[in-house]
């Protein structure tokens, strides 16, 4: 599973979680990123931002189409839309 997480040290269910797997993938099958993120769906107070994209006919590389955006997902704006207001500032 390839998830980029908004994180820190907070509590997780206050982190943004976006999942991306490619559904040929042979090291590590879609239902290792589908089930849990469905069961993350199924708590009774879920994520508010969540989401799970599945390739059609990728393999393990999954986030190469992530990260260089030819997937049509903009990682990178996404991230920039979050900011850890309990992160520790290092003098």
């Amino acid at each position: 599973m390839s998830v980029k997480a908004v994180s820190g040290s907070v509590s997780p269910k206050n982190t943004p979680l976006w999942a991306f797997h490619g559904d040929k993938d042979g090291t590590v099958g879609a239902s290792g990123t589908i089930n849990p993120i469905n069961n993350i769906l199924a708590c009774p107070a879920p994520l508010e931002d969540i989401s799970m994209v599945i390739y059609p006919g990728v393999g393990h590389n999954s986030w190469r189409r992530t990260y260089d955006l030819s997937a049509g997902h903009d990682i990178y704006h996404w991230l920039l839309n979050f900011r850890n207001e309990d992160a520790i500032t290092i003098p």
